[in-house]
This record gives structure tokens, C-alpha cells and sequence, in this order.
């Protein structure tokens, strides 16, 4: 297993919850580079040292189909947080920088998520404003704003900076980090993604890995991939990246594959395209206000398949002639 495992699996992992297949396939990652034993074994360490006082992904199960929550919860951010980092800066360099840290502090963390099929935004103390697409979660400290101003994303923002140049605002997502420069742009990171796009609508933001920054400016594209290739593209129009954003569901030159997954987040469905050739073939639609019965039948269609509902869970599939 070569590819970073996701954090909620190591959070599983950590806490004893993991199915054998799961610890099997962490043990296996981790023995593929002495960092990463070392720095799981440091990880679980402090799992058992401290304990979180509130589960938010048990809370993530309970509200699903309710309203967002906002919540709260005390826990040790070099176990919690750094299970996220792993997936965000790899262990190349990231276990010399655990091992060198004790947790004297312990701040208390804020998290938002927006579940599949639903949307919500967070305005932070310093006046910033956070829209959070279906199926993504922002972590921020209790004093964000003191001293510093780091979110960490996992999923889809759009994000109304109020620039202070003394105390940068910035995104940890992905692959990387993206610093805004006085600006509002969207940032999208799942962790199925293989690279962070960053899509800017007004100002600046710099987006890189360490101290090695690109600048993108407004109506450009920014892509980051996790092996640390930047590049910036300008784009006839953002609609594609920031359509979710005033209610518009926008799938412009993507495989239905992609396109499925964006449709999963907006809708709080599953969808499967079992045929790998349909999957890969390229669609582009708008939609606002259809129900995700249209939208999926609409989507097959244009590609001369069917679409079939089963309690939620659709499939589309070529028609056999």
C-alpha cells in the first residue's frame, strides 16, 4: 500500500477500531519507510495518553440528514491532527517534526463539516467566510485570529478572506497550502483527489508545498499535485469551480466518473457506473433546483445509458443493443 491511507482509517487504527483489513493495510504502509513506523508508533503513543472528550465522527453518523452542527471538542492535536497530516504532507519530513514537539499545549479545536447533500458556512472571528460543500470538514484552533490564522480542509471551500497582512490566512489542504494575498477563492481537496485545485475569483493566493510558492491570480486555476507539481492555467470562467457556491451544480468537461462523485456530495447519494468505458466518458451539464432523479437521468441519457434507483443507490450502465 503505497498511497497514503485516509485519516479516518487512521483514526480507526489508532483508537483500536480498524477491521483487520484495514490494520493490515496500514502495517503494511508503514513498513515501507522506518519515518512511518516511527511516527505511527509515536501516534499511537499519544492516543492512549490522551483520550478526546468528544468523538466527531461519531457525531458525523449522528447528524447525517440533520442540520450542520458546529461543534467543539478537546483532544491532543499531535495524535488527532497529526493522523490528518500524514494525509496532507506525507511522512517525508513530517516525523522530525513530531518527534521534536511535546504536547505542553492542548488547544481546544472547532470543526464544521457539511455532510453529502448539504451545504453550510462558517464565519470566523476575524470576519472570514467559509461555504463548505457536501462531504467536506474545516478544522480550526480556539484561538485562531491570536496568532496565527491556519484552517485545515478536507473536501470544498469557497473562502472570503479579510486580508491581514501581519497574520496570513492560511488553507491546509491536500497536497499543500494555499495563502491568500487579499482574495476569495474556492479550494477543493477531497481525499480522493489526486491534487488540490485552487480557483480564484478575486486578489491573489499563493499555493505550494513548505516555503516554494505559486502565485495565482484572479480567474486563473491553480492545480497542486501530492508529488508537488504546480501549475496555473487562466480559465475562460470559474463557473466550474465556484457554480456550488450560489446553488448551481456545474459539470463541464468531466468523465462521468467525476461527475458522480460530484453529484454524490451534492445529493447525499451513492452512484456506480460498473462499466469502466461509460465511466471514463467526458459530460458536461448545468443544473439548479433538479431533483437528483433528473440529474442522473438527464446524465445517462446524454450518453445513450440507463439509470437505475435502488433505495437510493443509482447505477448506470451502458444499454446493451
Amino acid at each position: 500500500m503505497s498511497q497514503l491511507p485516509d485519516w479516518k482509517t487512521i483514526d480507526r487504527y489508532l483508537a483500536g477500531e480498524a477491521s483487520a483489513e484495514e490494520r493490515s493495510s496500514i502495517d503494511a504502509w508503514a513498513k515501507t519507510q522506518p519515518d512511518r513506523e516511527a511516527a505511527l508508533a509515536w501516534l499511537r503513543a499519544q492516543s492512549r495518553a490522551i483520550e478526546p472528550v468528544f468523538d466527531a465522527d461519531a457525531a458525523w453518523r449522528k447528524f447525517k440528514g440533520r442540520p450542520v452542527p458546529l461543534v467543539t471538542r478537546r483532544r491532543n492535536p499531535l495524535w488527532r491532527i497529526a493522523a490528518a497530516i500524514l494525509l496532507v504532507a506525507g511522512l517525508g519530513g513530517m516525523w522530525s517534526v513530531l518527534r521534536n514537539q511535546r504536547p505542553a499545549s492542548t488547544p481546544m479545536m472547532r470543526e464544521a463539516f457539511a455532510l453529502d447533500g448539504q451545504r453550510t458556512t462558517v464565519t470566523l472571528r476575524d470576519g472570514t467566510r467559509i461555504s463548505l460543500n457536501g462531504g467536506s470538514r474545516l478544522q480550526y484552533a480556539s484561538d485562531f485570529g491570536e496568532k496565527h490564522r491556519d484552517v485545515y480542509l478536507e473536501g470544498e471551500g469557497y473562502f472570503e478572506v479579510v486580508h491581514d497582512s501581519r497574520r496570513p490566512f492560511r488553507v491546509h489542504a491536500g497536497s499543500g497550502i494555499a495563502e491568500d494575498v487579499g482574495t476569495k477563492f474556492t479550494v477543493r481537496a477531497y481525499a480522493s483527489d489526486s491534487a488540490m485545485h485552487v480557483a480564484v475569483s478575486e486578489g491573489i493566493v499563493a499555493i505550494g508545498q513548505d516555503s516554494a510558492t505559486v502565485r495565482v491570480n484572479a480567474g486563473e486555476l491553480g492545480v497542486l499535485t501530492r508529488s508537488g507539481l504546480t501549475t496555473v492555467s487562466r480559465v475562460p470562467s470559474l463557473d466550474k469551480y465556484v457554480g456550488w457556491t450560489t446553488g448551481t451544480l456545474v459539470l463541464e468537461g468531466v468523465s462521468l466518473a467525476a461527475a458522480a462523485r460530484q453529484v454524490e456530495h451534492w445529493y447525499g447519494v451513492k452512484v456506480l457506473i460498473p462499466d469502466s468505458a461509460l465511466a471514463r466518458r467526458p459530460v458536461t451539464a448545468r443544473f439548479r433546483n433538479e431533483s437528483v432523479t433528473q440529474v442522473i437521468d438527464a446524465l445517462a441519457a446524454a450518453l445513450g445509458a440507463r439509470a437505475h434507483d435502488s433505495a437510493g443507490v443509482f447505477t448506470v450502465s451502458p444499454v446493451r443493443r
